[in-house]
């Protein structure tokens, strides 16, 4: 029981090699990459066969963490991504390496076409047909799409790149899904310098837009790592499993252990106005209201999102400007607590929910007893006898892999 730490190469997947570790950690979150860190002793037997200094390349190499499970031949990733970051120390003989999932690749992959690389600079921009005295971006450079779905564009993005010479790797991509929403048209300028990253989050950020994950798996074979593009759906843009994974918080003998609950109003509002379309030069203002809370005697309070100045259609800004809100009419909730990544029972047989039978992004419960403040049962905080719905936002653990923190936020109307 416990994590492996592997490298291989980013490129194909390939060359797998196990690391011998001081110590630890990884880390997953919803729509962004994991991180991942550890050290190591350069002299141990093991990583000095590696000849680590040109195995573990910055870019080129990917770190990966493997849960192996209770009888230590498990082979579910908790996270995979190139190394950006070597750090060594000759008194210790220590080094110390830092990476990130894939995703984070696509904060250094801008959106346009493979022509891009050899065309002529000076024809970025062309004269503008209905008034030769003013430019405009050169459409042969502008990434289009429509009547797909936004999870599909995300897909699109990605696809394009691969096209690029030399961006080679190992990735799965999902099906395509047809979408007629006229709102769900993206036009992306190439001058922009647009991030794939940055498009995605876009993509995500309005109501109805997907969650996206980049997520590594094993080959068929063991022998090389992939990783498959998860997007949502029309239908649910949320990634999560069927499954809803339930943990007694007051029972005795509880396997959920360091509950915190921590509540913010800061980011309420009623009113919630965004801002865009520097990139024609001109001013967009998106407004959305909801008296909700000035009913429920909230005094008035307003947010801006000023993070959209290349938006330059207002339906698309208005999308961001209604999303912005709904996550505005109620205090951020976050609730930590621990489990054991891998519990079993006195004969070693499994015993409660397994590392790997619920994840980033699925929806779990809490459940609570009755609060008796005579006797101490249940919980002083949550004093009814409930069971909290939750969705899991982020996870995290070491190499130890005993223990997996988790956090959750309350699901709407929970």
């Amino acid at each position: 029981m416990g994590t492996r730490v592997i490298i291989g190469n980013l490129t194909d997947g390939r060359r797998l090699q196990s690391l011998n570790v001081i110590s630890g950690s990884w880390e997953q979150g919803l729509d962004e990459p994991e991180q991942l860190d550890c050290v190591l002793n350069i002299n141990h037997s093991v990583n000095a066969s590696l000849d680590l200094p040109n195995t573990l390349t910055e870019g080129k190499a990917f770190l990966a963490f493997v849960d192996t499970g209770i009888d230590g031949t498990g082979t579910r990733i908790l996270g995979a991504g190139p190394i950006w970051g070597v750090e060594y120390d000759r008194p210790s003989g220590e080094m110390k390496v830092t990476a990130k999932g894939l995703r984070s690749l696509f904060e250094h992959a801008y959106i346009m076409p493979p022509a891009a690389k050899a065309y002529d600079v000076t024809r970025w921009t062309i004269p503008d047909p209905a008034d030769n005295t003013q430019f405009i971006p050169n459409p042969a450079l502008t990434t289009s799409y429509a009547g797909i779905s936004l999870g599909t564009i995300a897909k699109r993005l990605l696809q394009q790149w691969l096209t690029w010479p030399g961006a080679t790797l190992p990735i799965v991509l999902p099906p395509d899904e047809a979408d007629d929403n006229a709102d769900h048209e993206r036009n992306y300028i190439a001058p922009n310098f647009k991030s794939i990253g940055e498009a995605w989050d876009d993509l995500s950020g309005v109501i109805g837009g997907p969650e996206i994950a980049l997520v590594p798996r094993f080959t068929p074979d063991l022998l090389g790592v992939e990783w498959v593009l998860r997007v949502g759906t029309v239908a649910d843009p949320l990634l999560h499993s069927a499954t809803v994974t339930r943990w007694n918080v007051t029972t005795p003998q509880s396997p959920v252990s360091k509950l915190s609950i921590r509540r913010d109003a800061s980011n309420m509002a009623s009113v919630a106005w965004a801002t865009g379309g520097s990139q024609d030069n001109r001013v967009l203002i998106s407004r959305a209201i909801d008296d909700t809370l000035i009913n429920k005697g909230y005094p008035l309070m307003m947010t801006l999102d000023s993070s959209h100045s290349s938006v330059s259609e207002q339906p698309t800004l208005d999308g961001y400007t209604a999303a912005n809100l709904l996550l505005s009419n109620a205090p951020r909730q976050e609730w930590k607590f621990s489990v054991r990544a891998n519990p079993v029972d006195a004969r070693g047989m499994k015993a409660g929910p397994q590392l790997g039978d619920y994840g980033v992004g699925d929806f779990v419960q809490l459940a609570f007893s009755k609060y008796d403040p005579r006797t101490g049962a249940g919980d002083p905080f949550v004093r009814e006898y409930r069971a909290v719905p939750l969705r899991i936002v982020g996870m995290s653990g070491d190499v130890a892999g005993d223990y997996v923190d988790i956090s959750t936020q309350p699901t709407i109307g929970g």
